[in-house]
């Protein structure tokens, strides 16, 4: 069975990314959430500060108009942000989860948690603006190809 089974190529790049980076010790990705299914696309976990990622690639299709960029966003940044949100919601009763591999992860105590959101939003490659911050439930970090590539040094699209 092959490491990257039942993963798009979406999450396989954010994974490869956190593990690349310097996370590889604390990134979980697709762990199990809510009646076994995939909490989120990858989860940190590292001392006190969880980070919920979640991945979207949705092609962006310009209609001329805002109108566009309203669609893409809803696939893309705010389905995004509602999985976060539920992945958020299930871990504040969670003392443990189970990863996809069926390692169980110890999540620190309840009351020194330190959640970290962030969108990894794909498709729109750079025509689009991001709308981040308080989406609603707290901030949230989104990210496309471009905003990946900033903060890790060069272009990181799904292959």
């Amino acid at each position: 069975m092959s490491r990257y089974e039942h993963v798009t190529p979406s999450e396989k790049f954010v994974t490869e990314l956190c593990q690349r980076a310097f996370l590889k010790l604390w990134t979980h990705p697709n762990p199990i959430g809510k009646n076994g299914k995939e909490l989120c696309d990858c989860l940190i976990v590292c001392g006190p500060h969880i980070i919920i990622m979640s991945v979207k690639d949705i092609q962006y299709k310009d209609t001329g108009d805002q109108v566009g960029w309203e669609r893409w966003h809803r696939a893309a940044v705010d389905a995004s942000v509602k999985q976060i949100w539920g992945a958020e919601r299930w871990l504040a009763r969670a003392e443990q989860l189970i990863r996809k591999d069926g390692r169980l992860v110890s999540l620190p105590p309840k009351e020194e948690r330190k959640i970290h959101r962030i969108s990894v939003s794909l498709g729109a490659a750079g025509q689009t603006p991001l709308r981040w911050g308080d989406l609603g439930h707290g901030f949230v970090h989104v990210c496309d190809e471009f905003s990946l590539g900033a903060m890790f040094g060069g272009y990181f699209g799904p292959s």
